[in-house]
């Protein structure tokens, strides 16, 4: 009698990011102050993780929870714009100051090493008697920062910037198949982004003080 043994493999599926929202409740008196708000970019030259479903998620979620930081430090909110040229000159000409986000990761894996070995199968079945595969060895390494910078809408002049640096992390990333390497690095890649949300709206709370932009408004 003949047995067949089947080798059952269990896929590791990383989890969604968590993006917990901060933001509490209006705190300031209304302000004739506008802010136009552009849509946070992720800066050129990222690699290309920057573009799935997860950081689009991360972008909208961001750009929600700063709008209504705005909105609760009494200001007036116009937009969101896509950039600078979505704006008409009327609305640059009604808006005070224009709030820039940018995104910038940088996020790096092992790469794929190619190892032989001993395949028993195929070389009862006539062939080498060994076979090529892929392996990970080593950590993946994230690390970014997000700025927000407040700009005068119609001369384009930056005013005001803040710069929030995201702590380096290591996962390791050691994976013997493209599957387990996958679901590893975008387990690493969702720890960034939890921790770029959370510094991001600690730092954002602190940083748009009503007393500061309206500092910056008279300057401009």
């Amino acid at each position: 009698m003949r047995y067949l043994l089947i080798s059952v493999k269990t896929i590791r599926t990383p989890s969604f990011p968590k993006f917990v929202s901060t933001t509490t409740s209006a705190d300031s008196a209304p302000s004739n102050i506008t802010i136009a708000l552009i849509n946070p970019v992720y800066t050129s030259g990222g690699s290309a993780v920057e573009e799935n479903e997860w950081s689009l998620v991360f972008k909208n979620s961001l750009a929600l929870e700063i709008e209504q930081l705005i909105i609760n430090r009494g200001f007036k909110v116009a937009g969101p714009f896509v950039d600078f040229n979505e704006m008409t000159f009327p609305q640059k000409k009604q808006s005070d100051l224009l709030l820039k986000p940018i995104i910038a990761f940088i996020f790096e894996g092992p790469k794929a090493q190619t190892v032989t070995k001993t395949d028993l199968g195929g070389a009862l079945l006539g062939g080498s008697g060994t076979k090529e595969t892929q392996v990970w060895n080593g950590p993946c390494i994230t690390q970014g920062f997000i700025s927000f910078e407040l700009w005068e809408p119609l001369s384009e002049q930056k005013m005001w910037s803040k710069r929030i640096d995201i702590e380096s992390r290591q996962l390791d990333c050691s994976a013997k198949s493209a599957e387990d390497f996958a679901a590893a690095y975008y387990e690493a890649y969702a720890q960034l982004l939890e921790a770029a949300y959370q510094a991001a709206l600690t730092k954002a709370d602190a940083y748009f003080s009503r007393e500061e932009i309206e500092l910056v408004v008279k300057q401009s």
